[in-house]
């Protein structure tokens, strides 16, 4: 698997062709799994629509992430890589103020930067693209994995390994956010009132998400 995103089905199929994604993803693998990994895709109903055409027996692993640490974390992103798209003096509160009065960009075939990056909060209502991604593809193709518990230790490893039908093999999981923050931005974690707002947002989503799941909230709050 391609250790950075694709991002194929979201920007690059506007000028390659499948060849040039399977070359990209199997790197002359005939007889192996092959698979990429690009977070994008399951947010935006266009991405899913296309991959159901191109590949529509394909397996997902979804890996679920806090909404609220994934937001900030994505505003860690932007503002590490100083998106030129953001104040460079905007908070996090800023920006997921400007947010709420959004809905999803669904009109555009491909979405800018600017807006489908920067939406911190409706990538996190989980429960909405995944009910979009049962309606495309078979419940069985999917596979859920609680992101926390890859860094704990505590998730079910083999249980992946018999869903992909391959043989279980040891496999690192870094400890660490990739989207890990500037030392600057370690001296200003996310305000407990910041925090508490965007729990109370998330929470029925996510009560939704895991009652549609068949598995216990791993998120208390």
């Amino acid at each position: 698997m391609p250790d950075r995103e694709i991002h194929y089905f979201d920007s690059l199929i506007k000028h390659n062709d499948r060849q040039w994604y399977k070359r990209e993803v199997c790197k002359g693998n005939t007889t192996t799994i092959c698979g990429e990994k690009t977070p994008i895709y399951m947010y935006y109903e266009k991405n899913v629509d296309r991959i159901a055409d191109a590949y529509p027996n394909v397996k997902w692993i979804i890996v679920l992430r806090d909404p609220v640490d994934r937001a900030y974390s994505q505003f860690q992103m932007n503002m590490r890589l100083r998106d030129a798209h953001m104040d460079s003096e905007a908070t996090f509160e800023d920006e997921i103020m400007n947010e709420v009065p959004k809905t999803p960009a669904v009109d555009s075939e491909f979405p800018t930067y600017a807006t489908i990056y920067k939406e911190y909060i409706q990538r996190g209502f989980y429960s909405d693209q995944i009910n979009y991604l049962f309606s495309k593809f078979p419940r069985r193709n999917f596979h859920f994995i609680i992101s926390e518990q890859m860094k704990d230790g505590t998730w079910d490893r083999k249980a992946m390994y018999d869903f992909l039908g391959v043989k279980d093999v040891e496999l690192e999981v870094p400890k660490h956010d990739v989207n890990s923050a500037t030392d600057e931005q370690k001296k200003e974690p996310m305000k407990p009132e910041t925090r508490q707002c965007l729990q109370d947002v998330f929470k029925p989503y996510n009560e939704e998400l895991f009652k549609m799941l068949g598995i216990q909230n791993p998120w208390k709050y």
